[in-house]
């Protein structure tokens, strides 16, 4: 496993996302696209994910961070720009102080090991804030952190003392009630130090997605196999790449949802999305590919299960697939979010791909004389752009900041 988690708000959807927070346009980071944010007039949740790692591996994590204003608040609550955190709390995490001074601070447990001077993050304008952590499993004072800001190491250490528990979320980007800014995130990553792609730091990136935008001509489709509401036998696409989802209790309709209803043998769908270079300019270099399906059950009666598979260009073979339980066995499904399941797959990391064509998602219904629903099928799509805005350095005084000096 190498890279953990990719988000980008592009699904419309923090239930997609899983995460917590809201969903915006009104700020985007690259034209056309969305956003995470919170702020002080009510929206203070932020963006974070669960990932599975081991102790002893190095974690990294980018999160790009703006702010509307320097925070105002009178108090020294804190807002995460970027939060490591596993079974014991906040392992490690970069923080904005509430204080009126736009100081930020990063804090290794509960100790505050590195705090800069005033006003060092410029309000208004995008930054990327970086942070990698491993805990050593032998415990005390002996595990990794390193923190970084447009590309700057502003703190790094071997000595760091951090609980003896392996790492298992990441977030940032809440705003206390009282700051008087908005704090908008975007573009989130982490990659792990295993395998050999995505071992590393994350560097630039932007999160886009490639919706549905046909059916592929090899797909079990009419009755006794997969139909747009139980119904229709054609532009089944168009009710599995609604940005929110549409998904509603059984069989929904034309433009919500998919429906395999009791088909005698097993039943495959086969999305094929818009191209690659829809979204992509030549020049641009994909890091990462994730498919999503979210996928219930008609009704409660027995265990349906399936399975979900993608392929980064459409004239290419589907890769290993994932066995799902529709809907988790959960019971029928209702509008959504209800009842339904967000299943993402493994990432991939194509050396290259043929821009002018779509990738391809699919699902499969394996058991017979069953019901079974999709609402949304996607491939999220991280890239490096050819060209990227450049952003605040730190000042040479905020570059003199304080390092550990044991490695």
């Amino acid at each position: 496993m190498t890279r953990l988690i990719t988000m980008g708000a592009e699904t419309r959807s923090t239930n997609v996302e899983q995460t917590g927070g809201a969903i915006s346009t009104a700020n985007p980071r690259t034209p056309g696209t969305a956003h995470f944010r919170s702020s002080s007039a009510g929206l203070t949740g932020a963006p974070s994910a669960n990932f599975v790692t081991a102790m002893n591996t190095t974690v990294y994590a980018r999160i790009y961070y703006y702010m509307s204003a320097q925070f105002s608040g009178t108090g020294v609550q804190l807002s995460n720009l970027a939060r490591f955190s596993n079974a014991s709390g906040g392992a490690a995490y970069l923080a904005q102080l509430n204080d009126g001074t736009g100081r930020i601070c990063l804090v290794i447990g509960v100790t505050t090991a590195w705090t800069s001077g005033n006003d060092y993050l410029a309000a208004g304008v995008w930054h990327k804030v970086e942070l990698a952590v491993r805990v050593n499993s032998a415990g005390g004072a002996t595990s990794y952190v390193e923190a970084r800001i447009n590309g700057s190491t502003v703190y790094t250490t071997n000595t760091a003392n951090i609980a003896a528990s392996a790492l298992s979320s990441f977030g940032g980007g809440d705003a206390p009630a009282d700051s008087g800014a908005t704090v908008d995130t975007d573009d989130i990553a982490v990659n792990d130090d295993t395998g050999t792609s995505q071992n590393t730091w994350c560097g630039d990136g932007i999160v886009t997605i490639l919706l549905p935008a046909s059916d592929d001509a090899a797909s079990n489709v009419g009755v006794d196999a997969w139909r747009a509401g139980n119904t229709a036998s054609t532009n089944l696409f168009d009710a599995v790449n609604n940005t929110p989802p549409t998904g509603a209790a059984s069989p929904g309709t034309t433009g919500s949802q998919i429906v395999c209803d009791t088909p005698s043998v097993a039943r495959t769908y086969i999305a094929v999305t818009e191209t690659y270079d829809t979204k992509l300019v030549a020049s641009d270099t994909i890091a990462v590919i994730v498919g999503v399906v979210v996928h219930g059950e008609s009704v409660s009666t027995g265990t349906k299960t399936g399975a979900i598979g993608y392929a980064a260009n459409a004239g290419a073979s589907p890769p290993a697939d994932l066995s799902i339980t529709f809907g988790g066995g959960v019971g029928a499904v209702g509008a959504f979010p209800t009842n339904w399941q967000v299943d993402y797959m493994a990432p991939s990391y194509p050396a290259s791909v043929t821009r002018s064509s779509g990738a391809k998602i699919k699902v499969t219904c394996n058991t017979s004389t069953r019901n079974v629903d999709v609402c949304f099928m996607a491939l999220i799509v991280e890239y490096a752009p050819a060209a990227t805005t450049p952003v605040p350095k730190p000042t040479i005084i905020q570059q003199a900041v304080q390092r550990a000096t044991s490695r």
